[in-house]
C-alpha cells in the first residue's frame, strides 16, 4: 500500500481545503510531520484512516464530530485519498455525518455519511461503489486489516507501546486480542464459565427437586430423614445408595400396615351385618304399632269436622254457578270507569282550547273546533315556509360582517404596502454602496495573506537565528573546552611514553628469564639487572593514555563538525532574514495582520450583504405585485358589501310581517301556532271519545243483568255476592279434597291385615338395638378408614418413589457433565491444579503471537541498543500480575541480568518501545495476509534520546525505507527538524490550521 495524495476540507482543525502530496514527500523516503501542539498533526493521520475505514482511531472518533468548527456554514466536510493497493490505483472520497443548514426555513438537518470509491483505469477514473458497506468490504479484502490493526501497523503510535511495555499481562492481553482478533478463544473461556454456571444451577435445581421428594416421602410415611443427611447437598447419599435403601424400607413398612388394616375391616363388616338385620326387624314392628294409633286418632278428628265440611261444599257450589257471570260484571265495571274518565278528559281539553281562543268554555262547540283547527294549521304552514329564508337572512348578515372586516383589513394592507414601497429604494441604495466597499476590501485579502505568510517565514528564520547563535556560542565554548582536554590527554600520553622509554631497561630486565639470552646483548649472564622506579609507567599505562588521547581527539572533531554545521545553518537563516531587525519584522507583521484581518472581516460580511441586497430586490418586486392585487381585492369586496346589505334589508321586512303576538323570533311564532293547533285537535278528539265510552257502558250493564238471571240468581247483585275470588275458591276446593283423601287413608290403614292383627300386642323398645347397631357401624367405619389411610399412604408413597426415581435419573447425567465441565473450565481459565502457570486459554494463544512479536522486535533492538538489550517473553507471572503467560523482561547482554521494563530510562524505554512497535507491525502484517505497507508513520518520543541513540534509531528508520518504503516521522522536537529537511508542517491559527510542505 502506497499513499499518493490526501485532500481534506472542513475536517478537524482544517477549515479550508488542504492537500498533502505524498508523492513529493516520497522522493526523500523520510519526511517529518511537525507542528505546534494542537495544530492538527494527528488529524493528517486521522484523515487517512477516515478515508479508508470511515472512522478514526483517536478519541475524536468516539465524539462523532469530525467536521471543523472553523468551517463556514454550509461547507461540507470531505476527505479524498488516492493510494495504490496491490496493482490497483484507487481514490476514496468520504464525508462524515454532519448538521447542515436547512434549504428552506431555519434550523439544521442531518446530512448522512457518504462514500465514493473510484479506480483509475485506461487513463480515467471509474466508479466502483458508493455504498458504505461495499466500500468497507473492499478495504477489508484489499488490506486484510481492521481499523485497529491498520492504525497499529501504519501509524506506529509510540506512546501506546510505552504503556504496553510497562503494563501487566492482563492489559497486554486486551491490546493483543484487539490486534490479532483472538476473541473466539475468550468466547471459549466465557462459554466454559457460563456452561459451568448453568450446570451448577441445574444440579442445584435437581438437588432441590430430590430434597423436595424426600420431604414428601417423610410426610407420607411418617418417618423422618436421617439426621446425618444434608438436604442442601445430597450427592454423597445418592452416590453410595443410602437414599435408595431408605426408600425401599419405607415401602415395606407401608405394605405391612395395609395388610393388617384389611384383616380388621373384614371382621368388623361381619359383626355390623348381624346387628343391622336384628335392628331392621324390631323397627318394622314398631312402625306398624305407630301407624295403627295414628289412623285411630285421625278418624276421631274427621268426625268432629263434619259440619264445617258441609258448609264448605255449599259455598263452593254457589261460587261455581256465579263464575260465568263474573267476566260480564268486570266488563260492565270497566266500561263505567272508562266513561267517567273520558268525561273528565273532554272537560279539561275544552277548557284548555277555550283559554287559547280567549273564549268561555261553555260557548265552545264541537263543530266550531274543526274550523278553528284548520285556521291554526294554515298559519303554521306559512311560518314554516319562511324558515329557509330566515336562515338565508342570518347567513347574509354574517357574510356582510365578514366582508366589512375584510374591507377594513385590505385598506390597512394597501396603505402599509404603499408606505413600504416608498421607503425601500433608499434602503437598497445604501446596502448596494456598502456591498461595493466590502468587495473592494475583500479583494485585497489574498495579497495580504501571501505577504503575511512570507513575513511569518522570515520571522521564524529570525527566531531560528537567535537560537542558532546561542547554540553556536555554546558549541564554540564546548569546542574550546574539548580542545584543551584533547591537548591535555595528548601531553599526558607523550609524558608517559617518554618516562617509559627512560625506564625501558628495567622493563626489559623484568621480562628476562634465567638461562635465556639477553634480547639486547645476547649474553647469558645478567650480573646487574636494572630495577624499575616505584612510579614507572607500564606498557598498559601508555596504551590507556593513548586511547584516552585518541578518544578526546574524536570528541574534538565531533564538536568541530557541530560548530561548522551550526555556522552554516546560521548563515542560511541570516540570509533568509535579510537586513531587517526582529522588531521591524514584528511591526510589519502586526500591520499586515491588521490589514488581513480587516480584509477577512470584509470577506466574511460579503455573503450577508449580498443576501440582504437580493432580499431587498425580491421585496420590491413582491410588494408591487401584492399592492396591485390588494387594491383589486378591496374594490371587489366593497361591491360585495353593497349587494349583501340590500339582501338583508329585503328579508328583514318579510320576517317582520310574520312576527305576531309579540314574538321576536320566527321559531317562537311556529311554536305558538303548533300549540294552538294541538289544543284544538285534542279537545275535538276528547269530545268524540266521551260519547263513545258512554254508549259502551250502557250496553255492558244490560248484558250483565241478563246473564245473572240465566245463572239462577235474582239479580246481578246476588250473583256478585256469590262470587269468590280465585284464592278463596282454591282454598275451599283444597279443604274438600283433603278431607276425602284423609278418609281414604284412614280406611286403608285400619283394613291392613298386619295392623289389624296388632290389637293385643305391646309396642317393642328400639333404643337398645339401635345402640348395638351404631357400635358395630363405628367399629366398621374405623376399620375402613384405617384401611383407606393405609392404602392412600401406600399409593402416595409409591408415587413419591416414582418421582424419586425420575428425579435421580434426570440428575445423574448432569452431575457427571458438571464434574467434567468444571475441570475443563478451571483449566482454560488458568485456575486448575494442573495449570501451574495459571495461564488462560486466550493468553496461551496470544503467548505464541507475543513470542513472534518479541523475535521480530529483537532484530531491530539489537542494532538500536548497540547489542546491549534483548526482549524476552516469559510465561512466569510478573510483579503485580495475577496470572502468567504474557510477561516481558529485558535481557541486559552487558551485565547478563534480566530486568523489569519499568527499570529502563526514558530513552531506553523509547528505543525498546519502537522496536516492539515495529515488530508488532511486522507480525500483524503477516497475520493479516502479508499486505505490503509502503508508507509508515512513527509517532512522538524522539525527544528522550541522546545523540548516539538517536543516530542508531535513525539508522533503523533508514532500513525501513529499503525496497521503496516511505517513513513519516511525527515529532515536534527541534533536533528532528534539523535532521530531516523534507517536512510537512501544520500551522495553527485562529481561523483554523493549514499545511506547509517543504521538500
Amino acid at each position: 500500500m502506497r499513499l499518493h495524495r490526501l485532500e481534506m476540507t472542513a475536517f478537524g482543525p482544517f477549515a479550508e481545503t488542504v492537500v498533502v502530496d505524498f508523492d513529493r514527500l516520497s522522493d526523500a523516503s523520510v519526511f517529518l510531520l511537525c507542528g505546534d501542539t494542537g495544530a492538527g498533526k494527528t488529524t493528517v493521520l486521522d484523515g487517512v484512516c477516515f478515508a479508508l475505514y470511515g472512522d478514526v482511531p483517536s478519541a475524536r472518533g468516539s465524539a462523532r464530530q469530525l467536521r471543523s468548527h472553523h468551517a463556514a456554514d454550509g461547507v461540507a466536510p470531505r476527505v479524498v485519498l488516492e493510494l495504490t493497493l496491490g496493482q490497483r490505483r484507487l481514490r476514496f472520497t468520504r464525508s462524515p455525518a454532519w448538521q447542515r443548514p436547512k434549504k428552506r426555513g431555519s434550523g439544521t438537518t442531518t446530512e448522512q455519511a457518504r462514500v465514493l470509491v473510484e479506480e483509475h483505469e485506461g487513463g480515467r477514473w471509474t466508479l466502483r461503489t458508493n455504498r458504505l458497506d461495499e466500500a468497507g468490504h473492499l478495504v477489508g479484502t484489499a488490506l486484510g486489516m481492521t481499523l485497529a490493526q491498520f492504525s497499529q501497523v501504519v501509524l506506529l503510535p509510540q506512546g501506546q507501546f510505552d504503556t504496553f511495555l510497562r503494563s501487566s499481562s492482563e492489559d497486554r492481553q486486551k491490546v493483543l486480542t484487539r490486534l490479532f482478533q483472538t476473541e473466539r478463544f475468550e468466547q471459549v473461556e466465557r462459554w466454559f464459565a457460563e456452561r459451568r454456571k448453568e450446570l451448577w444451577r441445574a444440579t442445584r435445581r435437581h438437588n432441590t427437586l430430590v430434597a423436595g421428594v424426600l420431604h414428601r416421602l417423610s410426610e407420607v410415611s411418617g418417618q423422618p430423614q436421617p439426621e446425618s443427611w444434608d438436604t442442601e447437598d445430597l450427592t454423597a447419599v445418592v452416590d453410595d445408595g443410602r437414599l435408595r435403601t431408605w426408600a425401599s424400607e419405607l415401602l415395606g413398612s407401608a405394605e405391612r400396615r395395609r395388610d393388617q388394616a384389611a384383616t380388621a375391616l373384614a371382621e368388623a363388616a361381619t359383626a355390623r351385618e348381624a346387628a343391622s338385620r336384628t335392628l331392621t326387624e324390631v323397627q318394622r314392628q314398631h312402625e306398624l304399632h305407630r301407624r295403627r294409633a295414628a289412623a285411630l286418632a285421625e278418624r276421631a278428628t274427621l268426625g268432629a269436622e263434619a259440619e264445617q265440611a258441609d258448609e264448605d261444599r255449599r259455598r263452593l257450589a254457589a261460587a261455581r254457578a256465579a263464575a260465568p257471570v263474573a267476566p260480564l260484571a268486570e266488563v260492565a265495571d270497566a266500561a263505567a270507569g272508562a266513561a267517567e274518565r273520558a268525561h273528565e278528559r273532554a272537560r279539561a281539553a275544552v277548557v284548555a282550547a277555550a283559554a287559547a281562543l280567549q273564549r268561555d268554555a261553555a260557548a265552545v262547540r264541537a263543530d266550531d273546533l274543526g274550523a278553528q283547527e284548520q285556521a291554526a294549521h294554515e298559519r303554521l304552514a306559512a311560518a314554516r315556509a319562511f324558515l329557509p329564508r330566515a336562515a338565508e337572512l342570518r347567513e347574509s348578515e354574517q357574510a356582510r360582517a365578514q366582508v366589512h372586516t375584510r374591507c377594513d383589513l385590505l385598506a390597512e394592507q394597501v396603505a402599509g404596502a404603499r408606505a413600504r414601497l416608498e421607503a425601500l429604494p433608499e434602503q437598497r441604495d445604501a446596502v448596494a454602496a456598502e456591498l461595493a466597499g466590502c468587495r473592494d476590501r475583500a479583494g485585497r485579502l489574498t495579497a495580504h495573506q501571501t505577504a503575511l505568510q512570507a513575513l511569518e517565514e522570515r520571522r521564524t528564520a529570525a527566531r531560528r537565528c537567535e537560537t542558532l547563535a546561542e547554540e553556536l556560542s555554546r558549541a564554540r565554548s564546548e569546542e574550546a573546552t574539548q580542545a584543551a582536554a584533547a591537548q591535555a590527554a595528548r601531553e599526558r600520553w607523550l609524558e608517559l611514553r617518554e618516562r617509559r622509554l627512560d625506564g625501558i631497561a628495567a622493563e626489559l630486565a623484568a621480562a628476562m628469564v634465567a638461562g635465556e639470552h639477553c634480547p639486547v646483548c645476547g649474553s647469558l649472564d645478567h650480573p646487574a639487572l636494572a630495577r624499575p622506579a616505584s612510579d614507572a609507567p607500564t606498557r598498559a599505562d601508555e596504551q590507556a593514555a593513548l586511547r584516552a588521547s585518541e578518544d578526546a581527539q574524536v570528541a574534538l572533531e565531533a564538536h568541530r563538525d557541530r560548530v561548522r554545521g551550526l555556522r552554516a545553518r546560521l548563515e542560511t537563516a541570516q540570509a533568509q532574514v535579510g537586513e531587517h531587525s526582529p522588531d521591524a519584522l514584528a511591526r510589519e507583521a502586526d500591520r499586515l495582520g491588521a490589514e488581513a484581518a480587516a480584509a477577512e472581516a470584509a470577506a466574511a460580511e460579503l455573503p450577508d450583504l449580498e443576501r440582504a441586497l437580493t432580499c431587498l430586490d425580491d421585496e420590491l418586486r413582491t410588494l408591487a405585485t401584492r399592492l396591485a392585487g390588494d387594491e383589486a381585492s378591496l374594490t371587489a369586496a366593497r361591491d360585495q358589501l353593497a349587494d349583501l346589505t340590500a339582501a338583508v334589508d329585503r328579508l328583514s321586512a318579510e320576517l317582520a310581517e310574520l312576527l305576531t303576538g309579540g314574538h321576536e323570533r320566527l321559531e317562537d311564532v311556529i311554536a305558538g301556532h303548533e300549540r294552538l293547533r294541538d289544543l284544538l285537535r285534542g279537545a275535538r278528539e276528547a269530545l268524540a271519545e266521551e260519547h263513545g265510552c258512554a254508549e259502551h257502558a250502557e250496553q255492558a250493564s244490560t248484558r250483565l243483568a241478563d246473564a245473572a238471571r240465566e245463572a239462577g240468581f235474582a239479580d246481578a247483585a246476588a250473583a256478585r255476592r256469590a262470587r269468590l275470588d280465585p284464592a278463596e275458591t282454591a282454598l275451599l276446593e283444597a279443604r274438600v279434597h283433603d278431607r276425602g283423601r284423609r278418609e281414604q287413608e284412614v280406611a286403608a290403614v285400619l283394613t291392613d291385615p298386619e295392623i289389624a292383627a296388632l290389637t293385643d300386642q305391646p309396642t317393642p323398645a328400639v333404643d337398645g338395638f339401635v345402640e348395638a347397631r351404631d357400635r358395630a357401624d363405628r367399629t366398621h367405619t374405623g376399620a375402613a378408614g384405617a384401611l383407606q389411610v393405609a392404602e392412600d399412604s401406600l399409593t402416595r408413597l409409591v408415587a413419591r418413589l416414582a418421582e424419586l426415581d425420575e428425579a435421580l435419573a434426570a440428575w445423574a447425567p448432569l452431575r457427571e457433565e458438571y464434574s467434567r465441565v468444571r475441570a475443563l473450565a478451571d483449566l482454560v481459565d488458568g485456575k486448575g491444579s494442573d495449570n501451574t502457570r495459571q495461564m488462560r486459554l486466550s493468553a496461551y494463544v496470544l503467548a505464541s503471537r507475543l513470542g513472534q512479536v518479541v523475535a521480530a522486535a529483537n532484530e531491530r533492538l539489537v542494532r538500536m541498543s548497540d547489542g546491549r538489550y534483548l526482549l524476552e517473553h516469559t510465561d512466569v507471572r510478573g510483579v503485580g500480575d495475577r496470572r502468567g503467560g504474557l510477561s516481558l523482561a529485558i535481557a541486559d547482554q552487558w551485565t547478563d541480568e534480566r530486568r523489569d521494563p519499568v527499570t529502563l530510562s526514558g530513552g531506553e524505554t523509547f528505543v525498546v518501545s519502537l522496536a516492539l512497535a515495529l515488530g508488532l507491525a511486522d507480525v500483524v502484517t503477516a497475520e493479516s495476509g502479508g499486505t505490503r505497507i509502503d508508507t509508515l508513520f512513527v509517532d512522538e518520543g524522539f525527544g528522550s534520546l541522546d545523540a548516539d541513540t538517536l543516530e542508531q534509531v535513525m539508522d533503523t528508520l533508514d532500513q525501513l525505507r529499503e525496497g521503496g518504503r516511505v517513513v513519516g516521522v511525527v515529532s515536534h522536537v527541534t533536533e528532528m527538524r534539523h535532521r530531516i529537511p523534507t517536512q510537512l508542517r501544520v500551522v495553527k491559527g485562529r481561523r483554523g490550521s493549514h499545511l506547509h510542505q517543504t521538500a
